[in-house]
């Protein structure tokens, strides 16, 4: 009987001490995505054990823990303070980490938003209410005449209440990939570029997103790197003489640097948390 209890409490110690992040029945994970401020710093999957409940802070503590190409701050303050080396208020305003879950802003901290199976959380770097930021979303649906259009649902603060609206994302580069080959075009004021005839064969393009401000600051979230856009077979053909002389996109007078319009100076100093209609700024930081 004592070497049975022996076993049986030796063989809890050993479950007690495996990660939290091991493989769970079913499957069941999230993915999630770092945008810093010029580049990727991680994108993959966070396999959820079974009868655990995660939060966003957890999962990033995880994930922080078990990869030596991350490293996080702040965490156990409740906000994020600075990943590899992208710290809060490196622009010297508002601008911090952020983040949404499947592709909608949070209304709490990463410490209180339970996250469940199949869920995409995405950190970023930016300033949405201070400078401005957009989130960019692809509409294909005239793709078949060349043409590609960009939105964003965007906050904007009136004094008293936050509220949305859908914007075209203005005067933001977009690398559009054809056989290895990339094309760089630019949206017009409507958020549109126009792909030649040329470049809109049949089959997946990749498509990749960017617009900072002078000073390097992101003014729209980019995409993940693998995105892509499918042109189909059957519209191809329709569509080259329409599309053969279509210019590749006009651009604005507006600024290349200046921010979409959709942010709002916060008179706030030191380092604060705000919730605003769904976003949560993790960590923002107003340098004097």
């Amino acid at each position: 009987m004592k070497k049975l209890i022996s076993v049986i409490i030796g063989v809890s110690l050993l479950i007690m001490s495996v990660p939290f992040s091991v493989s769970a029945s079913g499957g069941d994970k999230v993915n999630v995505r770092i945008e810093g401020i010029s580049e990727c710093l991680y994108d993959g999957d966070f396999i959820l054990a079974s009868g655990t409940a995660y939060t966003v802070g957890d999962v990033i503590d995880a994930i922080d823990k078990g990869s030596d190409a991350l490293t996080v701050s702040g965490l156990s303050n409740g906000f994020i303070t600075d990943i590899n080396g992208d710290m809060s208020g490196h622009f010297g305003g508002w601008d911090g980490w952020l983040y949404r879950v499947n592709n909608v802003e949070a209304s709490v901290g990463i410490n209180d938003f339970t996250v469940k199976s199949g869920d995409e959380i995405v950190l970023f770097y930016g300033d949405p209410y201070g400078v401005g930021m957009q989130y960019p979303v692809a509409d294909t649906s005239k793709l078949s005449e060349g043409i590609l259009k960009f939105t964003s649902t965007d906050s904007v603060f009136d004094g008293n209440d936050m509220k949305t609206s859908v914007n075209p994302v203005a005067d933001m580069t977009v690398n559009w990939e054809t056989n290895g080959k990339i094309l760089t075009l630019k949206t017009n004021a409507d958020g549109v570029v126009k792909i030649p005839a040329d470049s809109l064969t049949a089959g997946k393009h990749k498509v990749s997103v960017s617009k900072t401000a002078e000073n390097g600051l992101p003014l729209v979230l980019r995409m993940p790197a693998g995105y892509s856009v499918t042109v189909a077979a059957a519209v191809t053909a329709t569509t080259t003489t329409a599309s053969s002389t279509t210019a590749t996109g006009s651009t604005t007078n507006k600024n290349s640097n200046d921010a979409p319009k959709t942010g709002v100076n916060m008179p706030f100093a030191g380092v604060v948390t705000v919730v605003a209609l769904g976003c949560v700024l993790i960590a923002r930081k107003k340098n004097d």
